[in-house]
């Protein structure tokens, strides 16, 4: 058994994670796009979320970001952190962010 980076113990290889990702990865293009006119390019990557897509922008000439947020109050993003927060402060491009449609945002 092996630990990953939270302490838990975790009996998948490394390589299975990667082929996990890539399944569910899979899956989720075919149920939210279009395939036969749209070929979205994916990349599964290991690190911290925002590093990790800072550093593949900027090596890759990103011009435009889009990512999900989950509208997270002020107070638990001082606390917790934001993918997106972090992304839209440091990204060497724009970063547009969307919210689901459902989703209340909380007010202070």
């Amino acid at each position: 058994m092996t630990v990953n980076e939270a302490g838990l113990g975790v009996d998948m290889k490394e390589h299975d994670f990667y082929k996990l990702a890539q399944v569910q990865m899979d899956k989720f293009l075919k149920e939210h796009f279009d395939l036969s006119s749209d070929q979205p390019e994916t990349h599964i990557i290991q690190g911290r979320p925002f590093l990790e897509i800072i550093k593949y922008a900027r090596s890759n000439k990103i011009d435009l970001i889009v990512m999900a947020t989950h509208g997270h109050g002020a107070l638990s993003s001082m606390f917790l952190g934001s993918v997106a927060e972090k992304v839209v402060r440091k990204a060497p491009c724009a970063v547009l962010t969307v919210r689901h449609p459902d989703h209340k945002f909380e007010t202070p």
